[in-house]
């Protein structure tokens, strides 16, 4: 069970709305906003918003998706 409290990280499959949030770092209102937006799927698991749970499947595949790459390279080496 992933524990919003302390500092580890033992991940189940699906997240609660606040767990889902702080691994993707956004505020668990933006990420509703996002669901509600239809942006990003989610699982639905009884009656009412509280029982909303997200993928992280899904929450990676979001990620992959919306990652932009670098377009630039270093002006010169960095130094180690």
């Amino acid at each position: 069970m992933m524990s919003c409290d302390d500092g580890e990280l033992n991940i189940r499959r699906l997240l609660r709305v606040s767990e889902a949030a702080r691994y993707l770092g956004l505020s668990p209102t933006t990420l509703r906003s996002r669901i509600h937006g239809g942006l990003i799927p989610y699982v639905k698991t009884g009656p009412g918003n509280a029982a909303i749970r997200l993928d992280i499947r899904d929450l990676d595949r979001w990620i992959e998706e919306h990652r932009i790459e670098a377009t630039r390279q270093p002006v010169r080496p960095i130094d180690k």
